[in-house]
């Protein structure tokens, strides 16, 4: 089992994103299906996590979740909006992974102005061994990355 976990940590930030993952047979190398549900935000109301994402932190006035039409494909991006420099948010899905086969996450992010991409991760936890594979999403405003 594979845990996806997509947001910001005590810094906060804004963010503008859309995660596409895909499976890759280590020995042949042939794409498989993308395992991840709902990878574009497409489904789902327009506050608080996407359909089939789990929401990591909690939300308030300042820590924010919200579905907008600015994707870089398809209709929809998720936007995190933290401001809260005293906890975390995202949004997090667990995937269901085998042991004999590579895995392949990519992410496509974009920095909103006035903000800060610092503090904007994708992190990859594999249970039971718990171990854990983070990112950074640092993206420059108004450029998808």
């Amino acid at each position: 089992m594979a845990w996806h976990r997509v947001g910001t940590d005590m810094r906060g930030g804004i963010v503008v994103l859309a995660l596409v993952a895909g499976l890759t047979d280590s020995v042949s190398a042939q794409p498989r299906p993308n395992l991840i549900g709902n990878p574009s935000f497409e489904e789902g109301t327009a506050a608080g996590p996407p359909q089939r994402w789990a929401l990591y932190g909690t939300l308030t006035q300042t820590r924010r979740l919200s579905l907008v039409d600015e994707a870089r494909d398809g209709r929809r991006a998720l936007l995190i909006d933290d401001a809260d420099s005293t906890g975390e948010i995202g949004v997090s899905q667990t995937v269901a992974a085998r042991g004999e086969l590579g895995y392949r996450a990519s992410v496509w992010v974009r920095g909103l102005e006035a903000s800060s991409p610092i503090g904007a991760y994708l992190q990859m936890r594999f249970i039971p061994s718990q171990q854990l594979h983070q990112r950074s999403l640092a993206a420059e405003p108004g450029e998808w990355k």
